[in-house]
């Protein structure tokens, strides 16, 4: 009915909103009345009735007749739980039970509509009906008496109670105790999906066609009786789920999902077990997939698809199937469901070499999955059938197919009071099939057939005793049960049977765990079942709590579903909070590691006792150090039928240290269902004072350290521990990181500070690594933390015997901190090929890198498997010696192919596991490593010929904006500095040198007051030529504007290029091809790079350096830097600074002064203010400014020591590079010594700090005055100050340098009498070094001799070290009485007693003579004489005489000089076409210091071996003729002449037929394609690039005469007349090389004689000095002549008509651009003139052959026609003395013919010029 509304007036509006007002009023009061508490409730479990029979219409008219009941809490009004079904009595008569004791209020619903009143239980009464009047709210209290129900009650049951969709479910009804016979089912369906139904009387067969989860009541009826309605039972459906392989599998990727790939098949007579035939072998499915971005290792997972599940991925635990060929049926593979596919997560084959040919059969167990438990295996067998006999029928199989090696369990079953004795097992050949027998099982191993249970027989059981007890019967008992039945210790039962036992704890203690024969359980199970076989003792041990035990309990296990049996009850204990708990430990307890472990909170020991919900449940995360905790939902398994969907824990461990957790129950609300878990970890803590240490192979990433795509470090070697306690007791590590089937690393925990810890790495020989063996590498050093020790020089590396390394060091917290991770570092022995890679200021990068940057390097096109580190993130940098370093070889062998370096990063480490566990970093959000550069391989490709690379850190926050004009881009203010080369002379942008002062790297006045100059901005995360996060160069002229954008390594093309090459460049009219080759963009580059050369050459610069930014889709946070390179022998200098603070919180925050000198000069040491000495030792003594050259063997050091005084106290040795300072002794800070690598400029500065005044030092040094032995030795020093019983108030400790006491501990002890101060020295000498005795100075400056009042102990041994240790005792009171005024007042002084040790050294000298055969045939010797130098131990072996019961001088030695320092000793020598190689010494012979006039000595002889040669002809494929260069079916083929390849040195390729003619081996074709034959083309290489001659035969005849490897090719053009026959007069030379022999003496019979002493007249003893005429140097050549086809040395023998010979012209050699030596590369000279400067030249030759005067230095040599051979041919030297004037030039060749021209006139004809110098091989020692 529709009411028309007219308009209203306001006065209208007014009442209605009144009566309104009125209405809300009164409904919140009604609603109020609604939910006031009622007094009473409902009896749980009573049934309240629906009567309809005074309104029928509520189900006449109903098309849903099933009537529900809502229940309302009696306190708050709020929903008990969902509506529930009535169950209908008879017609128009329902009835409902109360769902529990809290229900107040109810009401009912008619389907979805009508409902009638609440009704609360205060108005109830007695009444227990609601009777409906009419409709909506129509009701009221009555009452209904009912008839006798028909049962007493009625059960329900699912069989089975999971199913697939499709399969069939059985519901069984059973009517307990039924009043009738004559009942009637009827089955009704509370929820679920669409199904089939078919009843059977009680029974209900329901087909479900959609997953879900099913429930079904039924309710029982018949005539006379009320209906009894059963209890809700449920089952669960599940969709049949399919599994796939996916992933990289076979020979292609397969993505999820798709029905075409790799499908496992269910095995039939095994649900639940999948299959999937590859149809290929273990080595097939091994290897890689070659993929767009390159060849990638096949790592796959499984795929769940099931239409009522979300997507699974199935993987495993991390790394842990990257091998899975080893996952066979013993030993399956765990996975779990995860919801991604990281890489370490996934399955791989791994043996690509394994020769099984037999296919593979990958098997999947799900049939625990509802646990999340999947396992995977594979077979490479054909499964077989296992049959049990007919007639057998006492036995049963756990599988009914089997593959080979697979074990299968029979179970028998025995009548009461036997066992199984035995089953016998037939294979299908008749072969028996050995079981094992245990109980009442037996197992066998699958044979390769079928088999079958053939037999089982049974034996009488036997009788064992069982004994059982509590560990104290104070804390708790312990019962058993037998059979169902209770018995007492120490019972004989029945051998198979069971025993249950249950632990009974008192109050405040609980069940700890078992222990079963002596050996712990490991369990808190309660009861506790056992099978006995044997007498047996059980004992129950149990523990204290401090809570009281409450009623409720935690369930545990590791079925989501808690299945009956599945878990165990831990009961709850509440603490004096009230918060209910329970303690796990995890060894105890059983605790899974790497698995989920569910645990839900329950009222009862069983899942009855459950919170049934999800909402109200809360569990508080946590993810901490490999424990996790985290909430769980699944369908939870009720006692009496069906499932109930809840929310609970999951608690999941994967590390070991995780020792046990406390689950928390807070927040518990049984009736509203609410509760909170939380958890708390308890970890492996060690003691503070202790640490734990890792020592690896090598460096480990799983996944990456041996496969065939990669390898690290690791596996080059094997590294163990040896560890002492300070008291003295052995720590064992254990294996810790099982990585590629073998262990890499081993670990030991707990080990005390001041532990000695001696690791050791054994090299395997065997080892193949980036192109190499084992046995080619030697371990450099140990990494402790980015702390280096044990650290070799090359040479010692070079020269190390055997394959194993050591290194042993104290445990020190402070400097390693609580975790050690100890890495070797391995470096070729042969460096030959390398160059060493620094970095500079990495302290400023520290803070974001940690402690030990890393190196990758990578070859070749990227394709190649070889990275000479190892695979990222290669092998951490040496820090040693001030300097952070590591060896990297310029090219690798890759088979057969050499492969170039491509690139380098710099990295944090952190993709090392360990060094990712130790520093609990994630490797790919903390990943830290530099931009992307290629700087480094264009200076190492350069023909600058670097040593060194150097790469320094620029460390910056601010994080540029270069724009298009200078004003604005934004860049750091403070972060300019200039542009300098590495010794800090500024450059141009290309590296050139400006002017000759160097700059401070802050001054960027001196650049920006210049008429020109440019600022670069440098800006990161540039994608170019050199990667997507590479740097580019914004530069900027005088003006501002923006002249270029270009990366700093193309600027690198300039290197080592002169002025003319680059003209030539710039002039060219392409891209040359050197110019970054195969790069993109490399033309636009290219117009940059002319452009900035062109106008901005020779241009001061200042740079700013990009900020350190975290980005890019391969994280990392990335920082900038700058490269430089240095060379061998280049001039460098050494200064030594003195800095000083005044206070210790100056010290912290780095507030130190620069202390003066007394004047300029080098040998000014002393600080005017610290009064300490600071100074080099080495390679000039006692001097702070040095001169010297760059030596970069790493042999070579800057040396420096330091002194303290009393009023300062030495801290440390830095260096400093651009205002960084890096300690050069980070683990041994307080050492006076030190030493940092020759290889650059370097400024070291000796920092100290102000001793306090008022107090007292003690200090221990070595002593250098005038008469000082000059030994070195390392100084330690303990002071102790006791009282008269001993007991000791003030302990130094021994440490190095200086002691102090404070004046308040002075203060403190200054009180008390008859104190004695103990100074304990200590002096450690190694080697060749002596202890000679002590001086002291007590507060003074005169130093004095000291004699002590003890005579001091000596221990130890030379090679380890000679400790001498005195101990000096006098009075503390007098001490301080004598000094207390300087001790007290307001101007308190320092009072010290500084002690010094007197050091010698063996002087040993030694003889060394070497034989060798020089060039003329003479017998020569080379003796060498001199002295071992102490330091250098790789020179020397020595035997002891050790005993101590004298002192230190009866420690006589034998001294041996090492075959590897005599062969340092070996002079250069050089004969022309021999091999000259030094023999192994011969006759060595010790220095013995018990012997007068002892002398080290040795001889060493040659071998001399003449050379060979290779000739190459380019030859047809087809006719094997020689072919001319252009034809493409040519190609070079090795000579061979009586069957051998290897040619004589000077071979010729004809032989005399003895008439005059010649038979040749090597003939050319005199035409090819209409050309004439010319000449031979004689190459150095076999790209044909390097001509080395043309020899000429007018028949194609090669009769050339060949000194080394050559590449011939027949020349052919439109002349047929040979060249020099047009000519008629010609003439050529080829220069062959130069050669040395030196010498001393040309017999050996003065050496035996030569003595210690000898060596005083050494400087003139004849035959071990060089005297004049004694080195000579020789330079062959080929001379070629040609006078008009005649024989000379037949037409003119005596040189009468035709002169031959040759012109040689000295020049100067050109300095190298570094002024550091000569270049001494010819094509450098054969370039270098112009045609004017060669033509001028020439006629200067020819003048000096036509008058003998010339304005160029000049030598003609003529040479008699007589010895020329009959091809006008002669191998010829030239002789020149090794002096001053020959061995620092290069000299200009010519041959000439000087003859009579047809005109009567003079002539002369020169060769083209050849260069040759001596330099190099003059300069040798």
């Amino acid at each position: 009915m529709k009411t028309k509304i007219s308009h209203l007036g306001r006065s209208s509006v007014s009442v209605i909103l009144a009566v309104m007002m009125l209405l809300s009023t009164m409904l919140i009061g009604t609603v109020s009345t609604v939910n006031a508490a009622t007094k009473n409730k409902f009896t749980n479990g009573e049934t309240i009735y629906l009567d309809l029979s005074s309104f029928k219409k509520w189900q006449d008219a109903a098309k849903d007749t099933t009537m529900y009941a809502y229940f309302y809490r009696y306190d708050n009004h709020n929903q008990v739980g969902d509506k529930i079904p009535a169950a209908k009595v008879t017609n128009y008569i329902y009835s409902v039970i109360v769902p529990n004791a809290d229900c107040g209020y109810i009401k009912f619903q008619r389907g979805s509509w009508n409902t009638t009143k609440e009704h609360d239980a205060d108005t109830k009464g007695t009444n227990n009906c609601v009777k409906v009047t009419n409709w909506d709210n129509s009701s009221e209290w009555s009452t209904y008496s009912a008839a006798a129900p028909v049962a007493d009650s009625v059960s329900l049951t699912a069989s089975p109670e999971t199913v697939k969709v499709g399969n069939s479910v059985t519901l069984t009804a059973v009517a307990n105790n039924p009043a009738s016979s004559n009942l009637t089912y009827a089955f009704t369906k509370t929820s679920g999906g669409n199904a089939t139904e078919a009843q059977n009387n009680d029974k209900l067969t329901v087909t479900p066609t959609v997953a879900g989860t099913y429930k079904y009541t039924v309710t029982v009826s018949a005539d006379g009786y009320s209906p009894v309605t059963s209890l809700e039972v449920s089952f669960t459906v599940t969709d049949s789920v399919k599994y796939y392989i996916c992933g990289r599998f076979n020979d292609k990727w397969h993505k999820p999902s798709l029905d075409k790939d790799p499908q496992f098949v269910e095995d039939e007579s095994n649900p639940g077990l999948f299959y999937y035939e590859t149809g290929e072998t273990i080595a097939d499915l091994s290897g890689t997939i070659s993929e767009t971005y390159g060849d990638t290792p096949k790592y796959f997972y499984i795929y769940k698809k099931a239409s009522n599940e979300s997507t699974n991925y199935l993987t495993t635990s991390e790394n842990a199937g990257h091998n899975f060929q080893n996952n066979t049926i013993d030993s399956p593979l765990a996975l779990s469901s995860k919801t991604g596919t990281e890489q370490k997560y996934l399955v791989r084959f791994n043996n690509d070499k394994d020769t099984s040919t037999t296919p593979v059969t990958i098997w999947l167990d799900t049939r625990n999955n509802e646990n999340n438990e999947y396992k995977l295996w594979y077979t490479t067998a054909l499964p077989h059938t296992v049959t049990v006999a007919n007639g057998v029928s006492s036995a049963t199989v756990d599988k009914k197919t089997a593959t080979a090696g697979e074990t299968v369990t029979v179970t028998a079953t025995p009548t009461s009071g036997n066992v199984l004795d035995s089953v016998t097992v037939v294979g299908n050949d008749g072969t028996p099939i050995e079981t094992t027998v245990s109980g009442n099982n037996a197992t066998f191993v699958m044979p390769n057939q079928d088999v079958t249970v053939t037999n089982v027989t049974f034996r009488e059981a036997n009788k064992y005793t069982v004994k059982f007890s509590s560990s104290d019967d104070n804390f708790g008992s312990v019962s058993a049960k037998y059979n169902g039945t209770d018995f007492t210790s120490d019972t004989k039962v029945t051998e198979g049977d069971e025993v249950t036992f249950t632990a009974t704890s008192k109050d405040g203690y609980a069940l700890s765990d078992w222990t079963v024969n002596g050996v712990s359980a490991s369990s808190t199970t309660n009861p506790y079942t056992i099978t006995v076989q044997k007498d047996t003792t059980v004992v129950a041990n149990f523990k204290e709590v401090t809570g009281t035990l409450s009623k409720y309990y935690l369930l545990c296990g590791t079925g989501a579903t808690f299945k009956a049996d599945s878990y165990t009850h831990v009961p709850l204990y509440t603490n004096e909070d009230g918060v209910f708990y329970a303690d796990f430990d995890v060894a105890k307890d059983s605790i899974p590691k790497s698995k989920d472990y569910f645990i839900i909170f329950s009222t009862k020991k069983d899942t009855s006792g459950i919170i049934v919900d999800s909402n109200n449940v809360t569990v508080n995360a946590v993810n901490k150090n490999g424990f996790s905790l985290s909430d769980y939902n699944e369908n939870v398994q009720n006692p009496s039928g069906g499932t109930n969907n809840v929310k609970f824990a999951k608690v999941y461990i994967d590390k070991d240290d995780v020792t046990g957790f406390t689950i928390k129950i807070t927040g518990l609300d049984l009736g509203n269902k609410k509760i909170t878990y939380s958890a708390e970890p308890t970890f492996d803590v060690a003691p503070a004072d202790t640490v734990e240490i890792t020592a690896k192979d090598g460096t480990i990433r799983a996944g990456y350290t041996d496969t065939d795509a990669s390898k690290t470090t690791a596996v080059l070697g094997d590294t163990t521990l040896s560890i002492k306690t300070p008291d003295d007791k052995i720590i064992t590590a254990s294996d810790s990181y099982m990585i590629e089937e073998k262990n890499r690393a081993v670990t030991a925990k707990r080990v005390p500070n001041g532990s000695t810890v001696t690791v050791t790495t054994t090299i395997d020989p065997t080892a193949t690594f980036a192109g190499h063996k084992g046995s080619d590498y030697y371990v450099k050093g140990f990494s402790v933390n980015g702390v280096f020790g044990g650290v070799l020089s090359q040479t010692d590396g070079k020269n190390h015997s055997g394959d194993v390394y050591t290194y042993t060091f104290e445990v020190n917290q402070e400097i390693y901190g609580s975790k050690l991770e100890i890495t070797p570092v391995y470096f070729l022995k042969d460096d030959a090929n390398c160059v060493y890679f620094y970095i500079e200021n990495y302290d400023s990068a520290k803070q974001i890198w940690g402690n030990t940057p890393s190196c990758y390097v990578y070859y070749g096109s990227g394709t190649t498997t070889l990275e000479a580190l190892g695979y990222y993130p290669g092998q951490p940098m040496v820090d040693y010696n001030g300097s952070i370093f590591t060896q990297i070889p310029k090219s690798i062998v890759n088979g057969d192919t050499k492969e170039k370096i491509t690139g380098m990063t710099l990295n944090n480490y952190v993709w090392d596991d360990v060094h990712r566990d130790y520093n609990g970093k994630d490797q790919k959000s903390d990943n830290a490593q530099t931009y992307d550069y290629d700087d480094f391989v264009k200076i190492a490709e350069s023909g600058a010929a670097a040593d060194n690379i150097i790469y320094r850190f620029k460390y910056n926050e601010f994080d540029n904006e270069p724009a298009d004009t200078f004003a604005a881009s934004k860049a750091d203010a403070a972060g300019w500095e200039v542009f300098l080369d590495y010794q800090n002379y500024p450059t141009d942008i290309f590296g050139n040198k400006i002017g000759t002062e160097k700059l401070d790297y802050k001054d960027t006045k001196s650049v920006t007051s210049k008429d020109n100059y440019l600022s670069i901005i440098s800006d990161g995360y540039q994608n170019n030529y050199i990667g997507k996060y590479a740097t580019a160069w914004s530069i900027y002229n005088k003006a501002g504007k923006r002249v270029a954008t270009i990366p700093s390594s193309a600027l690198l093309y300039a290197l080592d290029k002169t002025d003319a090459q680059i003209k030539k460049a710039i002039d060219s009219a392409s891209t040359p091809a050197d110019f970054l080759p195969g790069k993109t963009d490399r033309d636009t580059y290219w117009a940059t790079f002319k452009t900035l050369y062109n106008d901005y050459k020779g241009f001061y610069a200042q740079i700013n350096f990009e900020a350190a930014i975290k980005g890019g889709a391969d994280y990392g946070n990335r920082l900038d830097g700058r490269w430089y390179y240095t060379k061998s022998q280049q001039e460098i200098t050494g200064e030594i600074k003195i800095q000083y603070a005044n206070t210790l919180d100056d010290y912290k925050v780095g507030g130190f002064h620069e202390d003066t000198f007394a004047d300029e000069n080098a040998s000014s040491i002393v600080g005017t203010t610290t009064g300490a000495s600071a100074y080099f030792t080495n390679p000039k003594d006692k001097v702070r400014k040095l001169e010297t050259f760059a030596d970069n063997t790493q042999d070579y050091k800057f040396e420096v020591t330091a002194t303290s005084t009393a009023a300062y106290t030495f801290v440390g040795w830095y260096r400093l590079i651009d205002g960084d300072y890096k300690a050069i002794n980070p683990s041994n800070m307080s050492s006076l010594t030190g030493a940092v690598t020759q290889n650059s400029d370097v400024t070291l500065v000796a920092r100290y700090i102000k001793t306090p005044g008022g107090s007292m030092t003690f200090h221990h040094s070595l002593y250098n005055g005038t008469n000082a032995g000059g030994g070195k030795a390392t100084t330690e020093i303990q002071v102790v100050v006791k009282d008269s019983t001993g007991k000791s108030l003030y302990d130094s400790g021994k440490i190095a340098g200086t002691a102090s006491i404070d004046k308040t501990k002075i203060a403190e002890l200054a009180k008390q009498e008859g104190l004695t101060v103990t100074v304990t020295l200590y002096t450690t000498t190694k080697n060749l070094y002596n202890f000679n005795g002590y001086y002291s100075a007590e507060n003074t400056t005169d130093i004095t001799a000291f004699k002590p009042t003890s005579t001091p102990v000596v221990s130890g041994d030379r090679k380890e070290g000679l400790v001498t240790k005195l101990e000096y005792t006098f009075s503390f009171n007098e001490y301080y009485n004598n000094h207390k005024d300087t001790l007290i007042g307001d101007n308190a002084g320092t009072v010290y007693y500084n002690f010094y040790s007197d050091i010698t050294f063996i002087k040993v000298p030694y003889k060394v003579q070497f034989s060798y055969t020089d060039r003329m045939g003479d017998q020569k010797y080379y003796n060498k004489a001199g002295y071992v130098d102490p330091e250098d131990t790789s020179s020397y072996t020595f035997v002891e005489n050790a005993t101590n019961v004298e002192g230190v001088e009866s420690h006589s030695v034998k001294v041996t000089l090492t075959n590897s320092f005599i062969l340092s000793l070996a002079p250069y020598e050089s004969n022309f076409t021999k091999n000259l190689t030094w023999d192994n010494p011969t006759d060595s012979k010790p220095f013995d210091s018990s012997v007068t006039n002892s002398i080290a000595s040795a001889v060493v002889n040659s071998t001399q071996s003449d050379r060979t040669i290779h000739l190459n002809v380019f030859r047809d494929k087809d006719t094997n003729e020689p072919t001319s260069y252009n034809n493409e079916n040519g190609n070079f083929v090795l000579f061979t002449k009586k069957g051998s390849s290897e040619l004589p040195y000077g071979s010729v390729f004809y032989t005399s037929n003895g008439d005059g003619t010649y038979t040749y081996d090597i003939n050319a074709p005199k035409t090819y394609e209409g050309n004439q034959f010319m000449y031979w083309a004689i190459y150095s290489d076999p790209e044909c690039k390097n001509l080395v001659i043309k020899a000429y035969n007018s028949e194609g005849h090669f009769s050339y005469v060949a000194y080394d490897n050559c590449w011939i090719v027949p020349v052919y053009g439109e002349s047929s007349t040979p060249v020099a026959s047009v000519k008629e007069v010609s003439t050529s030379t080829q220069f062959m090389e130069v050669t040395r022999n030196q010498w001393t003496a040309d017999t050996n019979s003065n050496f035996a004689g030569f003595n210690a002493d000898s060596m005083t007249t050494l400087d003139t003893a004849k035959d071990f000095i060089k005297e004049k005429g004694e080195d000579k140097l020789y330079a062959d050549f080929v001379l070629n002549f040609f006078y008009n086809g005649k024989q000379l040395s037949v037409f003119d023998p005596d040189s009468k008509k035709v002169k031959a010979g040759v012109l040689i012209q000295r020049l100067e050699l050109d300095e190298n651009e570094t002024s550091t030596g000569y270049i001494t590369d010819l094509n450098h000279y054969a370039k270098k003139y112009d045609k004017t400067a060669l033509e001028n030249a020439k006629s200067d030759a020819i003048q000096k052959i036509t008058t003998g005067t010339s304005n160029i230095k000049s030598v003609k040599q003529q040479i008699n026609n007589s010895r020329l051979d009959n091809k006008n041919r002669l191998q010829y030297y030239t002789l020149f003395k090794n002096v001053k004037g020959n061995n620092d030039c290069v000299f200009r060749l010519y041959t000439y013919i000087q003859y009579t021209d047809a005109d009567g006139n003079s002539a002369v004809k020169l060769s083209d010029p050849v260069y040759f110098t001596f330099y190099d091989i003059a300069n040798k020692s």
